[in-house]
Parts: structure tokens; sequence; C-alpha cells
């Protein structure tokens, strides 16, 4: 029978929390196992978010889990290869790497904060990042609350529908 390691685990783990959280604001649906290529969750934001609605703009989460610290400027730097930022700078919708931190695997029922990179920003900032072998990123927000997710949810509603930041 074959093992499942604890870095799947965990993986697993840092997905499923997410997507708890995430669908309190949005629809989130996962990717089906054996067709994850790079993104994890598939978002869609809700006119309302208070009580749902129409679908409204989408964004695509890719999800990692990790035992690092955040660095004294307060970002959460993760590495990821080219080829994946190459695949998600291609992508038709904005594309988020949410960073879950594990340090004191297994976790209590909460996930904050996390951090969220805003993949397809950082390529359009720096082309270079699609060359190379691996290049760590940086986040640019930390979420410690519902009400912080739900607010970056609605701020990016607004934000990719051009109606102000």
């Amino acid at each position: 029978m074959p093992a499942v390691d604890e870095n799947r685990i965990k993986g697993n783990y840092g997905v499923y929390a997410l997507m708890k959280e995430l669908s309190k604001f949005c629809f989130t649906r996962p990717v089906f196992e054996g067709t994850d290529v790079g993104i994890d969750l598939y978002c869609e934001t809700y006119e309302n978010p208070a009580v749902g609605g129409r679908p409204f703009l989408h964004f695509w989460a890719q999800v990692k889990t990790t035992e690092g610290n955040t660095l004294r400027d307060g970002t959460m730097p993760f590495s990821f290869e080219s080829h994946h930022i190459k695949y998600w700078s291609r992508q038709p919708v904005p594309v988020f790497a949410f960073i879950v931190r594990v340090p004191n695997w297994p976790l209590t029922d909460s996930i904050y904060p996390f951090y969220v990179i805003d993949i397809k920003f950082y390529t359009f900032q720096n082309p270079e990042l699609l060359e190379g072998r691996k290049h760590t990123l940086h986040s640019f927000l930390t979420v410690n609350s519902e009400e912080e997710l739900k607010d970056f949810i609605s701020h990016e509603k607004h934000r990719k529908s051009g109606m102000g930041a």
C-alpha cells in the first residue's frame, strides 16, 4: 500500500481549510485530484457577498503550506519554480497564491493569519520571473480574520472590475 507523506497531508489540509474560509464570501470549487497542474481552487465572487447572488468575477487560487516565518517587513516569502509562474501568468483571470502557515502541525481549526501573493501582478511588474529556475515572491497582504478576507474579496472585485480601489 502506498504511503502518504506529511507534506501531502499538510497541503491537503491547507487547500480545504482555505476553501472553507473562501466559501464564506465567494463560490469556490476545488480542482479534482489528478487534474491539478498549478491551480487548487476556482473562485467566483458574488455581486453581493453578504447574501450571494449572481457570480461576478473569477480568480484562481494556488495554496501552499509552510512552516516558515514572515520577514521583518511582515511579508511571507515563498519560492516557486519559473515554469509554474509562467503557467499562472498566462491564465485569463487573476491568480493568487495563498500561503498557509502550519508551524505546529497539526493545527487548530484556524488558519489565520495567512498570506496572499498576487502572481499576475508580480509577473506584469517583473517579466524576468518567467525565466530562470526558481524565484521567491513575497506576499502583499496578510489576512488575519474573516473580516479582512471579506475586505480582500470585495477589494479585488472592485479593483478587477475598474470600479475603484
